[in-house]
């Protein structure tokens, strides 16, 4: 009888230890389990940081050639402007020069008659 219950305690104490041990198993497979969900969070959190960042540096190198585009345009008409001002200044000079050489010319004529 004696021998009965200790077959019987020690099989209780192994079912209650196996019990533990599985028990401990699954906690620490649901810990790696929420480790690796982490894990995997913070990796497409990152990946999706990393991703917009390229995306606004992409934005912002697109911007700087619009920008740089846009001045080159400026600079070139504000040269062609200059350029026409000066066309027309040494034009209306000539004008004046002319004007200036026909009156002296015409003037004389005008009191002779």
């Amino acid at each position: 009888m004696q021998e009965q219950d200790w077959c019987r305690t020690r099989t209780s104490r192994n079912i209650g230890s196996q019990q533990i041990i599985q028990k401990r198993k699954e906690e620490a497979s649901e810990i790696q389990a929420r480790k690796e969900k982490e894990d995997a969070t913070r990796k497409r959190i990152r990946a999706a940081q990393i991703e917009e960042a390229e995306a606004k540096r992409l934005a912002q190198e697109q911007k700087d050639r619009e920008d740089k585009r846009l001045r080159v345009e400026l600079e070139r008409v504000r040269k062609e402007e200059l350029k026409k001002q000066i066309a027309d200044l040494k034009s209306a000079l000539k004008l004046l020069t002319l004007t200036r050489k026909t009156s002296i010319i015409l003037m004389p004529i005008v009191f002779v008659l």
